[in-house]
Order: structure tokens, then sequence, then C-alpha cells
């Protein structure tokens, strides 16, 4: 009983650390593409934004998908 009610916390935490790792991620790493496409490149902001996510979210619906 003790192992698995372990092993559960042990899920629920490892996953609670990848989802925020990973929106972390998301975020500084967005924050920076839109600095760089706006500051550097000297274009808009809102479509760098949408790049952005459209890049972040290519390979997240397939690894879903397959997984």
């Amino acid at each position: 009983m003790a192992m698995w009610a372990f092993s559960q916390f042990y899920g629920v935490a490892l996953f609670l650390f990848a989802l925020t790792t990973m929106l972390t991620w998301a975020w500084y790493g967005e924050v920076n593409f839109v600095y760089f496409f706006c500051r550097i490149l000297r274009l808009p902001e809102k479509p760098a934004r949408w790049f952005w996510r459209v890049l972040w979210v290519l390979p997240i619906v397939p690894a879903a998908y397959l997984g």
C-alpha cells in the first residue's frame, strides 16, 4: 500500500515538474523570440507571437498523437 501511494505521488510530482518546465520554457522562449523578432528584425509584435506559438505547437501535437 505504501509503495503504491509513493508511486502515485511520484507520478503526479513528475508530471507537475514536466508541465511547469514546459510552460516556463514556452514563456521565456516566446519572450526572447519576440524580442529578437521586434527589436533586431524590426517586425511587428503580434505576428511574432503567433509565429512562435505555431512553432511551439508543431512538435507537441504529433508527440501527443503518437504518445
